[in-house]
């Protein structure tokens, strides 16, 4: 087996991915967590035009 990323040994390309895994995932976090918080001020900002009944 070869690895596809141009290493010649498989541990050095899995090395090489889990940080990049790591940080791929951090940033998954912090967007969702960044798309939520936008949700919630959409959702305010469109009940302040609503009138109250």
């Amino acid at each position: 087996m070869r690895p596809i990323s141009g290493h010649a040994m498989l541990n050095v390309m899995r090395t090489c991915s889990e940080p990049i895994a790591n940080k791929a995932r951090k940033i998954a976090v912090a967007r969702q967590a960044h798309i939520i918080q936008l949700g919630e001020k959409l959702s305010e900002d469109r009940s302040d035009h609503v009138e109250q009944t």
